[in-house]
């Protein structure tokens, strides 16, 4: 038996970002398993690839993740052995370790791999990229508007 979905549903934000974050997070798993993480730590790895010696703050400003969420995170990283957290003053900087080196080429295959079959799942590289900005912009419209409600202005 075939669903008719009511109209609301095809024109509702929330069910369709819903709908299409399910689908990634199931392709994400497939593709990222290699790894045996989730695909957040590969993001977070990468990450700390490019910017070694980046605060506890930053990579959570940079995941939009809560400090206590980050900090799970990271301790699951370090019980791995793929980074080492020192401290500098007041903040927690995040290094690769050296058995990263092991890890990172497997992580950049399977973020790779996400890639081609992201983009062809949305349609190509150019229909991705342009659905990809569109959500970031009224990602930080609906950030803006909530801060605004929230100081009552």
């Amino acid at each position: 038996m075939t669903i008719n979905r009511p109209t609301f549903m095809n024109n509702c934000i929330y069910f369709t970002a819903s709908h299409l974050f399910r689908e990634l997070e199931r392709l994400a798993s497939e593709t990222f398993a290699p790894t045996g993480m989730a695909p957040a730590y590969t993001y977070m790895m990468l990450m700390i690839s490019t910017n070694n010696g980046l605060s506890m703050t930053e990579l959570a400003d940079a995941f939009d993740y809560e400090q206590s969420t980050l900090s799970r995170m990271v301790q699951k990283l370090v019980s791995r052995g793929w980074i080492e957290k020192k401290r500098h003053g007041h903040q927690t900087h995040l290094y690769l370790s050296t058995s990263a080196a092991d890890i990172l080429p497997v992580m950049e295959s399977a973020l790779n791999h996400f890639r081609e079959l992201s983009d062809e799942m949305m349609g190509g590289r150019a229909e991705k990229l342009q659905a990809s900005h569109a959500m970031l912009t009224a990602t930080e419209r609906a950030r803006t508007q909530l801060i605004i409600e929230k100081r009552g202005c």
